[in-house]
């Protein structure tokens, strides 16, 4: 009973600190895959961008 409530605490942390990874990283990772499409839609310019992504 004592290694099944370890184990199930382990996967709840595990997936919490994947959530907040995500959450952290995604604008971080779709900028630089999308930059060009990303700042012809928001009317962007790089510097613009990186003021943002400063502030993030």
């Amino acid at each position: 009973m004592h290694k099944l409530k370890s184990n199930v605490s382990f996967h709840q942390i595990l997936l919490l600190i994947l959530a907040g990874e995500s959450i952290f990283i995604l604008p971080f990772v779709l900028a630089r895959i999308f930059r060009p499409t990303f700042l012809d839609v928001f009317e962007l310019t790089n510097l613009q961008l990186g003021s943002c992504f400063s502030i993030y």
